[in-house]
């Protein structure tokens, strides 16, 4: 029986975290670039009116059950799409919630695959088993990080490594150094009010401006808080509701120094000398790979930010072309093996 759809998207979709939304239009675009027609992608959102509106595809409900059964049934694959979907940081929901998809999909008869993953970490054994029987179903699989890479191979599971779909995005020429320190914190305990203070600092002391910039909800709050107890009084405080806006937000950027993962991600594509916080090992990771000096605490952020350094242009196109090719293939395979 011939299907309406050739790839149901599956990820952090619709909740207006900036990282997980550049992650489903980069996801979409190279569908496209792979010779896909936007009629025959669909999308499972928490918000599928605005996902339908702004990427011009079907999209449903993820959270009613039979809609997204509905909607397997129609597509010939099931794509887990970027991001650290199996994890239990949050809770036990996320793994849980993506491990119901990927059953539903074995009911529809609709294959599962992963692209652009991280994976873990984890604090219960419930959790990784949960995360493993996902893996175990999805072929081909694709991870964004060397640990990830790593620890489904301890699970006697093979993956390839890639770039994540995001890097592909075009969000303007690189910026122009200035005089504006760019932070991003998200939630995180102790660590989001130390680098608050660092970040601070490190501006006073050098005259120059703070701009807050916030990928979420949870991080808006949070800043705002901040502002609220005095400690990030006299910075500003901008809420990137899109991808598409970072080019002016980044406008004057002598240094970006940020929590979550797709901040470093524009970062490098805008050309921004930047320090990562690594609260997670998928922040770590990229930042080892891309040379990115990392604070933890344990000295100045003066004496880090002193290693920061701009990514070339070859850099940046290698990537773009990795993730492509890397996605043009995953994604024949996993027809393929329909």
């Amino acid at each position: 029986m011939t299907k309406r759809y050739d790839v149901a998207l599956c990820g952090y979709y619709g909740f207006g975290n900036v990282g997980d939304e550049m992650i489903l239009h980069a996801l979409v675009e190279l569908a496209q670039e792979s010779g896909l027609k936007k009629d025959r992608i669909l999308a499972l959102s928490a918000s599928p009116r605005q996902t339908e509106e702004e990427l011009s595809i079907a999209s449903v409900n993820r959270w009613r059950a039979k809609s997204v059964l509905c909607a397997l049934r129609k597509s010939r694959t099931l794509l887990l799409g970027g991001g650290g979907l199996l994890q239990d940081v949050t809770s036990l929901r996320s793994p849980l919630y993506y491990w119901g998809v990927v059953m539903e999909s074995s009911i529809a008869g609709c294959h599962p695959w992963a692209f652009g993953q991280s994976v873990g970490p984890f604090h219960k054994k419930t959790s990784e088993r949960i995360a493993r029987d996902v893996f175990r179903r999805c072929r081909p699989r694709v991870v964004r990080d060397t640990p990830s890479q790593r620890l489904l191979s301890k699970w006697g599971l093979s993956a390839d490594l890639a770039p994540d779909p995001a890097f592909i995005l075009d969000v303007g020429p690189p910026i122009e150094s200035g005089d504006v320190v760019i932070l991003n914190i998200r939630p995180w305990g102790s660590l989001s009010v130390e680098i608050a203070r660092e970040a601070t600092a490190y501006a006073q002391e050098h005259g120059y401006a703070l701009r807050c910039l916030a990928l979420s909800p949870d991080d808006e709050a949070l800043l705002k808080d901040f502002r609220s107890s005095g400690l990030l009084a006299r910075a500003e405080i901008v809420r990137l509701t899109s991808w598409k806006m970072a080019t002016s937000l980044f406008a004057g950027a002598v240094l970006a120094v940020g929590m979550r993962f797709h901040f470093f991600v524009l970062t490098l594509l805008l050309g921004t000398k930047a320090v990562a916080v690594p609260y997670d090992p998928k922040v770590e990771s990229l930042a080892e790979s891309w040379s990115i000096p990392v604070w933890k605490g344990e000295r100045a952020l003066e004496e880090v930010a002193e290693n920061a350094r701009r990514p070339s242009t070859k850099e940046i196109t290698d990537a773009r072309r990795t993730a492509r090719e890397s996605f043009q293939s995953a994604l024949k395979e996993a027809l393929e093996g329909r």
